[in-house]
């Protein structure tokens, strides 16, 4: 085996194993937030690895990934974490153990998140909304990255998928929430997206609806906003040429405000349990 990388040959065999799933698509993963000592919403990323290894009916022999990650991060560091979990789908119950997974570690530093409105373009969703690997968060992201560069190179944020039946999905990066005066609503999963984690957290707590949401409706919406753990929420100020005129910051403030409050929450219950 050979592998040529960083302008040298190595004939390393586990770099040229997990070179081999990375190029194939075989592997799924979480992104996770990290502060003051906390990876944020831990349990919810773990269960949704957790279900893609069961629902490929791997045999699971991991340790406690979280004090692996844990161990090598300050309590006064701010980080993107990436645990990516090597998967090969071409094996009947393979066995996941730590040879599997591969841990990325990002510094965030103390740069504040933007809340500035974007603009989203879209396009017809390059995804079939039944294709069973499209609830599993693998690391096939060629297209989101095309089609992200696609929505930039004409003036646009991000790109926003739109499914055969005319339905918005989720955007190259992010889910996305409409709002109707005081009420929330989300596309549903059978619309063919990703089971955000940030996307639980505000079903829980902000009360959001499931809801088919038709191209042809956005412009009975106040706004819209995305979700998504690293960048969190931000405003939609327009997709395609419809501009939102009711969007109100004031509005979006008060959303912002009750997730603050949601991780203020997290924060202070994960620290409690850490300490005693």
């Amino acid at each position: 085996m050979l592998c040529f990388m960083n302008e040298r040959w190595s004939d390393n065999k586990s770099t040229f194993n997990v070179l081999e799933y990375l190029s194939g698509g075989q592997a799924v993963f979480e992104t996770v937030y990290y502060r003051q000592g906390i990876l944020f919403f831990w349990e919810k990323h773990l269960e949704r690895l957790l279900r893609s290894l069961n629902y490929f009916h791997c045999h699971i022999d991991l340790p406690d990934l979280s004090g692996l990650i844990l161990s090598r991060l300050k309590e006064s560091d701010s980080a993107r974490v990436k645990l990516i979990c090597l998967l090969p789908f071409d094996q009947p119950s393979p066995r996941i153990t730590l040879k599997n997974i591969i841990i990325l570690i990002q510094p965030l530093g103390k740069t504040k998140r933007s809340t500035t409105p974007v603009k989203l373009k879209t396009f017809p969703s390059p995804f079939n909304p039944q294709a069973p690997l499209l609830l599993h968060k693998t690391v096939n992201y060629g297209y989101h990255a095309f089609y992200r560069r696609q929505a930039l190179n004409l003036g646009f944020d991000d790109a926003l998928y739109i499914n055969p039946d005319g339905e918005l999905t989720e955007t190259s990066m992010s889910n996305i929430f409409a709002v109707k005066g005081d009420r929330i609503y989300t596309p549903p999963l059978s619309a063919g997206i990703l089971p955000g984690t940030v996307r639980s957290v505000l079903l829980e707590h902000l009360e959001a609806e499931e809801k088919p949401i038709g191209f042809s409706q956005i412009a009975e919406f106040d706004y819209f906003f995305l979700s998504s753990s690293i960048k969190e929420l931000r405003p939609v100020k327009q997709i395609d040429d419809h501009v939102f005129e009711r969007f109100r910051r004031e509005n979006f403030q008060r959303i912002l405000q009750t997730w603050e409050a949601i991780k203020a929450d997290y924060l202070r219950q994960a620290l409690a349990a850490k300490q005693g």
